[in-house]
């Protein structure tokens, strides 16, 4: 009787796992010339037609707030966030800090890799 117990609670376990879906988008961002680059843990990706927003979860190569970090001209960092909505084709990445000076990208187009390379003037 146990037995049947314990396969029971290992059958519910793998449906749950099974039905769960892990999802990122990746960002990676590049300036033309050196800079002087931080990230705040208040960076976002915005649905732009849903109030979703999809949470920072790492970064590389760039400065955590409040340390900086020096980048070459066209030396990439890369933003690691949770996954968009699947009803989202546009997204904006804001990052809110209360100084001047944080990122902001505006309508971004969803691809189906949920990779992003975004090369600026700054």
């Amino acid at each position: 009787m146990e037995t049947e117990i314990l396969e029971e609670i290992k059958a519910d376990v793998k449906v749950q796992f099974d039905t769960q879906e892990e999802k990122q988008t990746i960002v990676h961002i590049s300036y033309q010339r050196m800079s002087r680059i931080r990230v705040w843990s208040t960076t976002y990706l915005k649905d732009q037609n849903s109030n979703h927003l999809s949470k920072l979860i790492d970064s590389y190569n760039v400065g955590k707030h409040p340390h900086w970090k020096l980048l070459r001209a066209n030396e990439e960092f890369t933003l690691i966030f949770e996954g968009l909505p699947k009803g989202c084709t546009s997204f904006h990445l804001v990052e809110e800090i209360p100084e001047p000076g944080g990122m902001c990208y505006r309508n971004i187009s969803r691809n189906n890799q949920d990779v992003y390379i975004i090369k600026t003037q700054l």
